[in-house]
């Protein structure tokens, strides 16, 4: 073998990891386009607007946020109306951060992005990184910008807004009377508007934070029609009291005040339950008072 054989060789070998490596590269998400910061960014829909927002517009969009298996994770909704927010836009504090994603589309448009899960939880989210995640795993954010308004824009469309939800809060609160009095509950409701009706009363302990709890409960608007039930799912419902997304805000104050083994009916004014824009699902209006009727199974 001659030399100028042998650093032929090694010329073609050398081109042949740089070849493969850089086809695992462009196939890691086929139709990404790759950026820094080891984010990958796609367009996935282009809207009628031809302008990216400025610094002071107001934005509304839709984000959802899943695992690389489109696992959606479990901070994030499902249903795509509950999931809409309105920020003002402004200049990115750090390189990569939200703004800058959406300061590169234009009203109407969806990009998908693959960014480092490490880095969305630290940076973005600023939350503890989830034990259910390596360090090394990529999340998946879909965002679709909505519409991009001006101040003045905003302002206007503001007053028609408050004038439907006064006009929401008073039907919830017609519907709430007048169901008080049909049923006939005596008990006022507490500081939280919620109102606790004890069934029967157990000998167990009381509940505090961090204990895990068994509970069997199911839950009705006020129209009786039932949108959840425990008895479905063939087995009680296990959590563990405080973990923040596990319970509604009113059903865990409620919580609170029970112990292992009473059973209780509880009334839940909408802004501590599922609130203007509804259940995640779609199957609770918004503005919808709702019941909860419990049985505390076990503290531990």
């Amino acid at each position: 073998m001659t030399i100028k054989y042998f650093a032929s060789t090694i010329f073609l070998f050398s081109l042949f990891l740089v070849a493969c490596d850089s086809s695992t590269t462009k196939e890691k998400h086929p139709g990404f386009t790759p950026l820094e910061n080891n984010f990958y960014y796609k367009r996935i829909t282009i809207g009628d607007g031809k302008a990216k927002p400025q610094q002071g517009d107001f934005i509304t969009y839709f984000v959802l946020f899943k695992t690389e298996n489109d696992s959606v994770l479990n901070f994030t909704k499902y249903n795509y109306k509950a999931n809409l927010d309105t920020f003002t836009f402004k200049k990115a504090e750090f390189e990569g951060g939200f703004e800058s994603l959406v300061g590169t589309m234009c009203e109407g448009d969806s990009s998908n992005f693959y960014l480092p899960a490490l880095w969305v939880y630290e940076k973005m989210l600023k939350s503890p990184f989830p034990n259910y995640l390596q360090n090394t795993d990529e999340l998946k954010v879909e965002i679709k910008l909505l519409y991009i308004k001006t101040e003045k824009e905003l302002r206007g469309e503001k007053i028609s807004y408050d004038l439907w939800t006064a006009d929401m809060k008073w039907n919830e609160e017609s519907v709430l009377r007048d169901y008080i009095k049909k049923n006939n509950i005596q008990v006022e409701a507490d500081e939280n508007g919620i109102y606790f009706i004890l069934k029967g009363k157990g000998t167990g302990k009381k509940i505090k934070k961090g204990d895990k709890i068994t509970l069997n409960y199911s839950a009705k608007m006020l129209d009786g029609r039932e949108f959840d039930n425990t008895n479905n799912w063939k087995e009680p419902f296990v959590f563990t009291m405080g973990t923040e997304g596990e319970l509604i805000k009113g059903l865990e104050l409620a919580i609170y005040k029970m112990h292992e083994g009473d059973v209780a009916t509880i009334i839940i004014p909408s802004q501590l339950a599922f609130g203007e824009k509804g259940s995640s699902n779609g199957v609770v209006s918004p503005f919808k008072t709702v019941t909860f009727d419990l049985e505390l199974k076990t503290i531990q």
